[in-house]
């Protein structure tokens, strides 16, 4: 069936940042040439004055057809937020593919509000256990590295957990990544390559402070001062 526009609005969830929405325009040129070809996937919604539907998928589509000034052809469903959500995933990863950021923030967002668990990703969408929690890494990162990195579509899920995992060890592991942060945006670096230049860069800070012996009167060596992986200084006593 065909839906005037207006009478569409997106989904709170929906899961396309506007910075991964491609090129409209050239869509809502083909749609004027040879017609939208994949209808939208929507749901009727009753908390609405404004509104009748919901887009549940096919937001591009959605906004080429506004820029276009066509009706939207539209397939309605009655789906669960539960089921939307595992529509929108569903249809962005078979179709036009989101960055694993705009994917790993989604998720986050919609397990947050308790739309989908973990489970739901695993059994219904076939991703290991292993790549959801790479894809969640996103939204655990430190809030300075993310800052710091700024755009992230480019970053891959693997370098978002590797990130994640040398955050954990310190604030000289954060600074260090941080250093890199324009190498990572740009996908430049990825996370073999990141482990090896954050430890290169630790150790380069460790070995700038140089362990100090700390004598007796008559010569006899008490204790050495040394610096531990996150350059904090700490007493090591003469073993016996």
């Amino acid at each position: 069936s065909f839906s005037k526009l207006k009478k569409i609005r997106n989904w709170e969830f929906h899961d396309r940042p506007s910075n991964e929405l491609g090129d409209i325009d050239s869509l809502a040129e083909e749609f004027l040439s040879i017609g939208q070809q994949i209808p939208c996937i929507v749901r009727k919604i009753t908390d609405s004055v404004d509104f009748q539907y919901e887009l549940i998928a096919g937001e591009r589509r959605w906004r080429a057809a506004q820029k276009a000034n066509v009706l939207l052809k539209v397939l309605i469903r009655n789906l669960s937020d539960n089921e939307a959500a595992l529509v929108q995933i569903s249809e962005n990863s078979n179709r036009s593919a989101l960055s694993d950021y705009a994917k790993g923030m989604s998720y986050s967002k919609l397990i947050e509000k308790n739309i989908l668990n973990q489970s739901d990703l695993v059994e219904k969408l076939k991703i290991s256990k292993q790549q959801v929690s790479r894809f969640l890494s996103f939204n655990k990162l430190p809030t300075e590295i993310r800052n710091a990195l700024g755009d992230m579509s480019r970053i891959s899920a693997g370098t978002a957990e590797q990130m994640k995992q040398l955050s954990t060890k310190g604030d000289n592991y954060i600074n260090a990544i941080i250093h890199y942060a324009l190498q990572i945006t740009e996908g430049k670096i990825g996370k073999n390559k990141l482990v090896q230049l954050v430890e290169a860069k630790i150790n380069q800070l460790t070995h700038k402070s140089t362990s100090e012996k700390v004598y007796s009167l008559n010569g006899r060596h008490l204790y050495t001062w040394r610096n531990d992986n996150n350059s904090i200084p700490s007493l090591s006593p003469l073993s016996n």
